[in-house]
């Protein structure tokens, strides 16, 4: 009995896998010519054992099998895959038809089809993913076709040294351009498609909008990036304020895009944030990021009949989009850093994983060390610490902050940051003694032990410790993670910090060992006990896997110290 099909088709259906495929699809997929398309993943020869084992292990509920109308005989697959995204709001549309049914439109009406059942079964679901290996014009087609309908944006690149590519984004219905964002166009004869009759066409190096798309309000141009030669340019610079505006709105839907990110550095480098020349007045700043940005693009493109002018983005470095006079109301540099770290808070409370707002965070407080006076400059990265500080109190595991963390630190410590005429100020006691805390609110809390074993190299360089203060640190910190396991032996963040120190009484002296000239026989003391004390662990928990890990590993480390072998 086969399964349900999930859509029947005038050429085929669509339904998942069943043991009666094993035999048809080691015959459909056992060929050169649709492997050579496909990713490594698709082994080649297609054995029955291969078949086999993707029925049974491999394939997911997002995979499916193109099947004839009746249901009985395999012609290919087609399947989805989720992508990085946090909320897997993207996926990637994968397909593959049997040589024996190229050149019927089975591979079109299934994608297309697929696609449309996708969105209405996924309602996370935001954007469909496709892309094409160089040289499969055929599938390009494929997609192409899936692609033009009024629910659907088709970016085809042309890259001149790579050959076609193809990279078909799809989105439901209602679209709104907020979503769909902005189009990057490798080659002047390429078009953009958008949504059906909305379409934006490029010629000889400059932007037409179609009349359809003009006159609806939901499909303003929000803006027209293109990338020509390696260097980017934005077109229509009267509205850069605007575009400002409407990249918070977008960023707000979804942080994920960032080339918004990118788009955003480059306005606030081509205004308020622009690097100062001699003899030149601050230039106005771009609006702030409230929440209520309600201000559209009524002007970013010309009418269907006209073309858009462009400057060249060396052009708007020189003069900002607001001119260089100052009067009410212009921000200074400092209140447009300020302006953009706390339109970057709400998001990282709401999307604490997500890279790009990290990154960008970073990016405007490297602005405040390049653009702004030493004292104000170290004043906000103090500030940038405390809120760290902040941010772990609410996901104290957070190993996004925790590495945001130590590049703050390292920031204040560093001589770009220092008052005029002093040495940098050391915070590694003040770090070691906050990965104290953090490990007393939570044992299990990986990033803390990580970050301590980062920084005690440091604590006892500075501390100019000799042979008897290392040895004493050693064993206190042995002692607490000895008593951190016996409450907790089955935390793997606890091995993982015993381990480290173990490290130290294994491996070779070097400049980072905590108590490096130890000798032979004070290593193998320290050993022996903590086997002994793993050995009682073992008495009350039998079933934990890292207890007898660690008992293997050190009783080997322990034969190679005392110069003998293993009976």
């Amino acid at each position: 009995m086969y399964p349900k099909p999930i859509l029947s088709l005038s050429t085929c259906q669509i339904r998942h896998y069943c043991d009666e495929d094993i035999d048809s699809l080691s015959r459909a997929a056992n060929n050169p010519q649709i492997a050579k398309w496909m990713r490594n993943t698709f082994p080649s020869p297609y054995t029955t054992e291969d078949a086999r084992k993707w029925i049974s292990e491999l394939a997911s509920p997002y995979d499916f099998v193109i099947c004839t109308p009746d249901g009985s005989t395999l012609m290919g697959g087609v399947g989805l895959k989720k992508r990085s995204d946090i909320h897997h709001r993207t996926m990637e549309i994968g397909y593959w038809v049997g040589e024996e049914h190229w050149g019927k439109g089975i591979a079109s009406e299934v994608v297309k089809a697929f696609a449309e059942w996708a969105f209405a079964e996924y309602d996370s679901l935001l954007r469909l993913e496709g892309e094409v290996f160089e040289g499969n014009a055929g599938s390009c087609r494929v997609l192409e076709k899936a692609a033009c309908n009024k629910n659907d944006l088709l970016l085809i690149m042309k890259m001149l040294s790579v050959g076609w590519y193809c990279r078909c984004i799809s989105i439901p219905t209602p679209p709104s351009l907020l979503q769909v964002h902005l189009c990057h166009v490798a080659d002047w004869d390429i078009a953009v498609l958008l949504s059906g009759n909305h379409i934006l066409k490029t010629r000889q190096g400059k932007f037409q909008l179609c009349g359809n798309l003009r006159r609806c309000p939901e499909w303003r141009v929000i803006c027209l990036t293109w990338v020509s030669g390696g260097e980017s340019k934005i077109a229509a610079n009267n509205t850069a304020p605007e575009v400002f505006v409407l990249t918070s709105r977008l960023l707000r839907l979804n942080p994920e895009y960032y080339t918004v990110w990118n788009d955003r550095r480059r306005l606030l480098i081509c205004g308020s944030l622009s690097a100062p020349s001699a003899g030149s007045s601050p230039s106005r700043a771009l609006p702030t990021s409230s929440p209520t940005d309600t201000t559209t693009l009524s002007s970013a493109v010309s009418s269907s009949s006209s073309s858009t002018t462009t400057q060249p983005y060396q052009d708007l470095q020189k003069t900002g989009w607001s001119g260089t006079t100052v009067d009410d109301g212009i921000k200074t540099r400092e209140d447009t850093i300020r302006s953009e770290l706390a339109f970057t808070i709400p998001l990282l409370m709401e999307f604490p994983k997500c890279y790009w707002i990290w990154n960008y965070r970073l990016w405007v407080l490297g602005k405040a060390v390049e653009l702004l006076d030493r004292v104000v400059s170290r004043g906000i990265w103090t500030e940038e610490l405390g809120l760290v500080g902040k941010m772990l109190t609410r996901d104290r595991r957070n190993f996004h902050a925790w590495g945001y963390r130590r590049h703050v630190v390292a920031q204040l410590e560093s001589a770009a940051l220092s008052p005029d005429g002093k040495s940098p100020e050391s915070l590694v006691v003040s770090e070691f003694e906050y990965t104290s805390k953090m490990i007393r609110v939570d044992l299990s809390n990986f990033s803390a032990w990580h970050n301590r074993s980062k920084l005690i190299p440091r604590l006892l360089d500075e501390r100019q410790a000799d042979d008897v203060a290392r040895r004493k640190f050693l064993e206190d910190e042995l002692n607490l993670v000895r008593e951190a396991l016996n409450v907790g032996p089955e935390d793997q963040s606890l091995w993982y910090y015993h381990q480290f120190l173990m490290l130290n009484l294994f491996d070779a002296v070097d400049s980072s060992a905590i108590a490096p000239n130890l000798n032979v026989s004070e290593r193998v003391a320290y050993v022996t006990r903590e086997l002994d004390d793993i050995k009682d662990l073992l008495e009350d928990y039998e079933d934990i896997k890292w207890l007898y890990e660690a008992l293997l590993e050190y009783t080997v480390a322990l034969a190679k110290l005392e110069s003998r072998s293993l009976t």
